[in-house]
């Protein structure tokens, strides 16, 4: 049984982000620690952010943990939300994880947003990452990413 939490913000909350984050760096195609330093980026995204962990079983504990995905909801005013991040543990990939944690994601700015948007990123060459979001409702948004090599998705909810 997949069980998610929505993290406090916490001391213990950016401790497990940032060595989660370290365990499943590699599985990023352009991996976080490329471009931050992990203990600084999982203070900002635990202080600034929502973060969003699935556990394997009903104990929230570490070595448990198969799944994260974060990002902001902090734009009331055009009340769209991004995601900043998200990954799911090789071996519970293709097992549902990653449309638990994502539709936990929704719900949350359905909570706070009436006709919110969902923003992300994807790298245009990753068809498998695409394909997952599509079969969820995200489309193309039409906005131009700064990197010609990325693509900006976008879900209403």
């Amino acid at each position: 049984m997949i069980y998610v939490e929505h993290l406090s913000k916490s001391d213990y909350s950016k401790k497990m982000i940032c060595q989660f984050l370290k365990e499943v760096d590699s599985l990023f195609i352009d991996p976080f620690s490329n471009h931050v330093v992990l203990e600084d980026y999982s203070k900002k995204i635990n202080d600034l952010g929502d973060v969003f962990v699935a556990f394997n079983g009903n104990d929230n504990v570490f070595n448990n943990m198969i799944g994260i995905i974060f990002g902001y909801m902090n734009n009331y005013e055009l009340r769209e939300a991004y995601i900043q991040g998200f990954v799911v543990r090789k071996e519970y990939q293709n097992r549902g994880c990653g449309k638990i944690l994502l539709n936990a994601f929704n719900e949350e700015v359905k909570n706070r947003y009436e006709n919110g948007k969902i923003y992300l990123t994807v790298d245009k060459e990753n068809a498998k990452v695409r394909s997952f979001y599509k079969n969820n409702g995200f489309v193309e948004s039409g906005r131009i990413h700064s990197n010609s090599k990325k693509m900006v998705l976008e879900k209403v909810v």
